[in-house]
């Protein structure tokens, strides 16, 4: 995995950006623990994935690899857990309170 967190310049939203580079390609859970940044509220996942990683979008089939979104669960307590495709990126919305 490789993750960056970052706050928006006006600090009303938390971004985790997030790579699953598993080399097994399978599905993997990430566990957060995102107490620091106080009360959060899911706004949604981001995620591009495909299951043929030589896919790529043409002029013929544009839509070949296209961004998907997808509920997050709420958090409890600060923390929980994300299910990230294989060969994925991802980014997770919080809106921080």
């Amino acid at each position: 995995l490789k993750t960056v967190a970052v706050v928006s310049e006006n600090g009303d939203e938390l971004r985790i950006f997030v790579i699953n580079r598993d080399p097994t390609g399978e599905k993997i859970s990430l566990a957060l623990d995102l107490r620091a940044f106080g009360t959060l509220t899911p706004i949604e996942h981001l995620f591009i994935a495909h299951s043929n990683l030589h896919t790529e979008n043409t002029a013929d089939s544009p839509d070949n690899v296209v961004p998907h979104s997808q509920s997050l669960v709420s958090l409890d307590h600060g923390k929980g857990t994300v299910t990230l495709a294989p060969y994925s990126w991802n980014v997770l919305r919080y809106q921080i309170q």
